[in-house]
């Protein structure tokens, strides 16, 4: 499933855990047993403009309800790992008179999950590209290897996503 739309953030906690001994009269003490699974969040926002907001939710609600695994995956081919959706909180910002929603934001909570308890990153390939460069003058200019063409046009009925991640 690709996400139709921008990040407006995008937060990753990352954790290790220890078992606790206690000990008379004393201070327990730590013992690493493992790293704890990373948690992300993931603030999205739709917009009529780009996509069809209900339609995004929907598969958004569907993707909560099936419970599996999917790869989290920037555009750039870093694949984060694997993770299942385990909460999505919805807002509606804007709507019509009859209810369609224009604008809505949502969070979506996720857990890495692993078979193994190994980790399923991929790191990206190539040189990451910054959005723009300043000039000897001080003017900006397009980075070196940018591209002033119009992407192709979408099909009916495809995503709207061309950057940002999306959850396969």
């Amino acid at each position: 499933m690709e996400l139709p739309t921008y990040m407006a953030g995008f937060d990753v906690d990352l954790a290790a855990d220890f078992a606790e001994h206690p000990k008379i009269g004393q201070k327990p003490r730590l013992q690493w047993v493992g790293d704890g699974l990373d948690l992300a969040n993931i603030d999205v926002s739709l917009h009529a403009q780009f996509c069809e907001p209900e339609v995004e939710l929907a598969k958004l609600r569907n993707a909560i309800r099936l419970h599996e695994a999917m790869a989290l995956v920037f555009s750039n081919g870093h694949i984060v790992g694997n993770f299942v959706l385990t909460r999505m909180r919805q807002r509606s910002l804007q709507t019509m008179r009859d209810g369609t929603v224009v604008v809505a934001d949502a969070t979506l909570s996720l857990k890495e999950y692993t078979e193994d308890g190994l980790s399923t990153e991929v790191a990206a390939r190539g040189t990451p590209v910054a959005a723009m460069a300043v000039g000897a003058g001080g003017q900006e200019r397009a980075p070196n290897g940018t591209l002033s063409v119009s992407p192709a046009a979408r099909a009916p009925g495809a995503s709207a996503v061309r950057a940002g991640a999306g959850i396969l």
